[in-house]
C-alpha cells in the first residue's frame, strides 16, 4: 500500500475535525469507553452497554463527516472494517458445508439418517454453536447417533470452513460494499497523503489470503491502493488480542476515525485503542465471548444473520 503524507494530527487538528464533525452531522461528538472491570458475554453484554440512537443512515452520514474532517484538517483518516458477520455474510458457506456432508454421509451405514436432516439447513440457521446449528434442522445432539454425527461433522467442517475455496461462498450484505466504497471516495477531492485507507480487519487466518481477497475484488470492494487486508498469523490467537496487537500498525496508516464489527469482545477492544473514534457494533451474529460493556457505541442491525441494517448509499 502506498502511503504518502502526514499521517497523524496534531491536538489542535483534533479539535477541529471534531467541530466539524458536530456541526456537519448533528451529532455530539462523545468519546466511547469500557464500563466497569466485570465482563460479561452474550445478551448480557448488550444490556450492560449504553448505546447511541441512530439510523444506520445517520452513523454512515456521521463517519462520512468525520473522514472528512480529518482529511481537512491534515491527517490522513483510517476507517476499519472486519469482514465475517459484518461485511460478509458466510451462512452460504455454512449451508454448503451443510448440504455436501449430508450427501457425502448418504452411504454411511449407521449415521446417514441423521446427517441427512443438514440437507434441510439453511443460512439463516448459522451460528457459533455447532450443536444449535445441528439442532436447528433436528439432529438430536444428546443421542449416540447424534454425538456421532456432530464429531463428525465437526472434523468435516474443519478442513472447509478455513479454507480459500470455500470462502468464496460467502456473499456480501446488501449495501455492504456500496458503503464501503462511499468512504473510500469521500476524500477523493483531498491531496493524495489526506485520503482515507480502508483497513479490512479480519480474525481469519493468513492462509485463507487469496480467497478473501479474490471475494473482496468479486464484490466490488475497494482494493489496491488506499486499502489494507490485516489477517490473524497465528490460527489459535483470540481475535480480541490479535486486534489490539494489530492496533499498533494501523496506527502509523493515520488516524482512526471509525471502526465497525459485530464481534462485542472487537468492539471494547476498538472503543478501548481508538476511544476518539466511531466505534459500530454491527449486530448478526457474534461469539458470545465475555467481555468488557461499553458506553457511547453506534449499532446497526438487529441482531439476525440476515443483517438489514447497511443504508443505501445512493447519496451525496
Amino acid at each position: 500500500m502506498r502511503m504518502t503524507g502526514r499521517s497523524h494530527a496534531t491536538d489542535g487538528y483534533v479539535c477541529l475535525a471534531a467541530a466539524i464533525a458536530v456541526l456537519a452531522t448533528g451529532v455530539s461528538a462523545r468519546a466511547a469507553e469500557t464500563v466497569g472491570s466485570i465482563m460479561v458475554g452474550g445478551k448480557a453484554w448488550s444490556t450492560a452497554s449504553t448505546f447511541v440512537e441512530a439510523t444506520p443512515t445517520s452513523i454512515i452520514d456521521d463517519v462520512l463527516a468525520r473522514v472528512k474532517a480529518q482529511a481537512a484538517a491534515g491527517a490522513r483518516p483510517v476507517v476499519i472494517f472486519d469482514l465475517d458477520s459484518t461485511l460478509f455474510d458466510n451462512g452460504p458457506r455454512q449451508e454448503r458445508i451443510a448440504h455436501e456432508f449430508a450427501r457425502d454421509m448418504a452411504s454411511h451405514p449407521v449415521l446417514a439418517a441423521e446427517a441427512a436432516k443438514l440437507t434441510a439447513f439453511v443460512s439463516k440457521n448459522t451460528s457459533f454453536s455447532m450443536p444449535g446449528m445441528l439442532a436447528s434442522v433436528g439432529v438430536d445432539v444428546e443421542s449416540d447417533t447424534g454425538k456421532a454425527v456432530l464429531a463428525s461433522y465437526a472434523s468435516y467442517w474443519r478442513e472447509r470452513f478455513f479454507s480459500n475455496e470455500y470462502v468464496l461462498s460467502d456473499k456480501a450484505y446488501t449495501n455492504a460494499a456500496a458503503v464501503v466504497s462511499r468512504v473510500y471516495h469521500a476524500t477523493d477531492a483531498f491531496p493524495e497523503g489526506r485520503r482515507v485507507v480502508i483497513v479490512y480487519l479480519s480474525g481469519r487466518h493468513g492462509e485463507m489470503e487469496e480467497g478473501t481477497r479474490k471475494a473482496i475484488a468479486r464484490d466490488r470492494m475497494p482494493a489496491g491502493d488506499r486499502t489494507a487486508l490485516i489477517l490473524k498469523h497465528a490460527f489459535a490467537e483470540r481475535d480480541e488480542d490479535f486486534k489490539r496487537r494489530a492496533a499498533k500498525s494501523i496506527r502509523a496508516m493515520g488516524r482512526v476515525v471509525a471502526a465497525f464489527d459485530n464481534e462485542p469482545a472487537n468492539i471494547a477492544v476498538f472503543v478501548s485503542e481508538f476511544p476518539d473514534a466511531v466505534s459500530v457494533w454491527v449486530r448478526t451474529i457474534d461469539s458470545g465471548r465475555a467481555t468488557h460493556p461499553v458506553k457511547g457505541v453506534y449499532t446497526i442491525g438487529d441482531g439476525e444473520n440476515d443483517l438489514a441494517g447497511w443504508p443505501s448509499a445512493h447519496r451525496g
